[in-house]
């Protein structure tokens, strides 16, 4: 199936897709729990986004700043699609990270924006590759952020986030430890998710 968003045309296996998620167990801890919480109240625009990949939204490890004293968890991950690029932006992408270090301002914004999900491609050139080793080839990874994610769980969150003005250190932060669960993920039981488990700040 011939997928377009903005610059971006993907030749999605839809079916490949679907079936790497099939074995998923979701996980289990508190900020995971909350968003497949969120997951269950998905707007169509959406649920539409991740069935045009074959994407089960629930079927990945989260990595969240916490609860925010306005009830949001800022949350993010990656998710796995398999397919081809049949086109890509015609400048260099740039990270989610450093358009929110920007304030989504001042450089081109390849990424896609979906209800309250931002999206990101991630390119197969890309030095800092976040698909683990023994992934099968054909596999896109796809990053998101849920900057303003609800907190919908009756019980208080288990980390809380109150300083927001250092943003650009928690995004360092954060990025660090994404990519320090790379070689988590290639020795977990599903090869179908990306381990950025969250831990305390």
């Amino acid at each position: 199936m011939l997928i377009q968003y903005g610059e971006w045309k993907i030749k999605a296996d839809v079916i490949k897709t679907r079936m790497y998620y099939y074995s998923f167990e979701a996980p289990n801890d508190q900020f995971s729990r909350n968003f497949q919480a969120y997951c269950d109240r998905l707007t169509r625009e959406e649920r539409d986004f991740f069935n045009s990949f074959g994407i089960d939204p629930k079927c990945v490890y989260v990595e969240s700043l916490g609860v925010l004293g306005k009830r949001t968890a800022p949350t993010g991950g990656y998710y796995y699609i398999f397919g081809k690029y049949e086109n890509t932006p015609s400048q260099p992408e740039i990270s989610v990270y450093e358009l929110m270090k920007n304030g989504f301002s001042g450089s081109k914004d390849n990424s896609i924006k979906i209800g309250a999900f931002r999206f990101e491609f991630q390119l197969p050139e890309d030095p800092n590759s976040d698909i683990p080793e023994d992934m099968p080839e054909g596999c896109i990874c796809l990053r998101f952020w849920c900057e303003d994610m609800q907190w919908l769980l009756p019980e208080k969150g288990e980390r809380t986030f109150k300083e927001v003005s250092h943003m650009e250190k928690i995004l360092a932060k954060i990025t660090s430890k994404l990519k320090s669960r790379k070689t988590s993920v290639a020795e977990a039981d599903c090869p179908a998710t990306t381990l950025i488990a969250a831990n305390g700040f």
